[in-house]
């Protein structure tokens, strides 16, 4: 990300959400009316004017019905946590994330959104004045690459013998891999026996890494967001065993989509990433 802005992609997520959300046209609806409000006006405004049609989602080669479908997954995922009894949720590398703005389920939970100082300073510019459907809502700045998780958490007042939900979606490709490996076990030390965690990430034999790796790579790195972590899901479940996690489920996009819309709804152009999912003993 370039200093003083909000990341690039955390700007193509929420346009994302804010298109699929308003009219629906993707695979799924994500319910997302506080995605406009987090976007520069221009950009906004150039959305509201927009209807996004099936042809156009297509024409997205499946990015936005991706989109739409990891934040309606990990909406559900969220949902669920809240009634099994977690009053905490931590949403690592939080980006223009709008969940705790709009889920009703986050009533009775304090929300930790963590990212990047210069991030925080947009967002918090962003939300200014928006309701906040979450018991409270603390805006925690943090590098990741010269910062202590744990620490940052702690300074915010999360109560590590509370159980938690933590949250790391669309993060992971873009830290260097000891900085992942750090986190998580700074997040692990931080969680309560039954939190759970949520990760996105992406795999080195995607189709779309595999065709595009150079061009992607270049790219990326012209925005100021290189793609750096790239694991299979063998490694990522070492990663989190290792920090005593139970893994409970690890899915792609075409999975969440057969979970999520009705029978004989299209399926997803392109695998993106993969969601694992997994508790703390």
């Amino acid at each position: 990300m370039f200093k003083g802005r909000a990341s690039f992609t955390a700007l193509a997520v929420a346009s994302a959400r804010a298109l699929a959300s308003n009219p629906r046209a993707a695979l799924v609806d994500p319910h997302d009316q506080v995605a406009l409000k987090l976007l520069p006006r221009p950009l906004a405004h150039a959305l509201r004017a927009a209807r996004l049609t099936p042809v156009l989602a297509r024409a997205s080669l499946g990015f936005v019905d991706h989109l739409a479908l990891r934040t309606a997954m990990l909406d559900r995922l969220l949902d669920d946590a809240m009634d099994g009894g977690v009053s905490q949720v931590v949403i690592v590398g939080a980006g223009l994330d709008s969940r705790a703005h709009r889920l009703r389920s986050l009533a009775d939970a304090t929300v930790y959104e963590l990212d990047h100082p210069d991030s925080q300073r947009v967002k918090r510019a962003r939300v200014s004045g928006l309701p906040v459907a979450a018991a409270a809502l603390r805006h925690v700045a943090a590098d990741l690459e010269r910062s202590s998780v744990a620490r940052a958490l702690s300074d915010a007042g999360h109560d590590r013998g509370a159980t938690s939900f933590y949250l790391l979606e669309g993060l992971v490709p873009y830290l260097p891999r000891h900085v992942v490996e750090r986190s998580l076990h700074e997040l692990a030390d931080t969680a309560a026996p039954g939190s759970r965690i949520a990760i996105t990430y992406v795999t080195p034999d995607m189709l779309w890494v595999r065709r595009l790796r150079r061009v992607l790579l270049l790219s990326m790195r012209a925005l100021g967001e290189p793609l750096r972590t790239l694991l299979a899901p063998a490694e990522i479940a070492a990663l989190l065993r290792n920090e005593d996690f139970e893994i409970l489920r690890d899915t792609d996009t075409r999975e969440w989509a057969r979970e999520l819309c009705s029978e004989g709804t299209h399926q997803p152009l392109i695998v993106y990433e993969r969601l694992v999912v997994a508790r703390r003993r």
